[in-house]
């Protein structure tokens, strides 16, 4: 058994009167049990596993909350809020996720042609939908729907796409960083049977935010 001083812990000889560390009198020294280096080792081995385990925990929270707000803010995640609009027949919904850039050029072209407003036309492709879905469900049907694939375009099929809409509408496609497809697949369960009906989102990433296009 080993002897400790009272006030700075430094171990004390047996016979010794004062601390030779401090110089503190050891007639109130106390003794304590040498730690074996096993259990030592032992403490050690615990503690570094219980931190490798929290670190890890930390980490999978982390990938989770990137992968929860790259669902619902990411190209991915505004398709299915679109998709979301489309089955509920929210038009205001829909514009509001739809490209600025479309938007300026759906205003030129409608002054030009003298067409419907944009949720005017939103509501004729809804149209389409439901005829397609009244015919083998009726009138009265949930619509369900699920992204299918998600096709992104290269660098020469970005330019020569939106640079055409610059070229000839004279809007400003230079925000456009990112442009995909989305298949959306929409779903009818009606008697036991399944009706599909797909549908193409053009989605681009205009100021760092993804938006809709154009849908077909």
């Amino acid at each position: 058994m080993s002897k400790y001083c009272p006030e700075c812990g430094a171990e004390i000889n047996d016979e010794a009167k004062v601390c030779e560390q401090c110089g503190t009198a050891i007639e109130t020294a106390i003794e304590k049990p040498a730690e074996d280096k096993a259990a030592k080792k032992k403490k050690i081995l615990i503690l570094a596993g219980v931190i490798a385990g929290a670190v890890l925990v930390v980490v999978i929270a982390l990938v989770i909350l990137i992968t929860s707000i790259l669902s619902n803010f990411g190209c991915e995640g505004t398709a299915k809020r679109f998709a979301k609009a489309m089955a509920a027949e929210n038009t205001e919904k829909m514009i509001s996720l739809t490209s600025d850039v479309y938007k300026e050029y759906y205003e030129f072209y409608q002054e030009k042609y003298d067409v419907d407003e944009l949720e005017e036309d939103y509501e004729q492709e809804l149209e389409y939908v439901n005829y397609f879905f009244e015919d083998y469900a009726g009138s009265d049907y949930k619509l369900k729907y699920e992204i299918e694939d998600v096709d992104f375009y290269n660098e020469d099929m970005l330019d020569d796409m939106y640079g055409w809409y610059e070229d000839t509408y004279d809007v400003d496609t230079d925000v456009i960083k990112e442009s995909a497809v989305v298949e959306v697949e929409f779903q009818v369960s009606k008697d036991g049977k399944d009706y599909f009906y797909d549908v193409d989102l053009v989605m681009v990433k205009e100021n760092n935010t993804w938006r809709v296009f154009d849908f077909y």
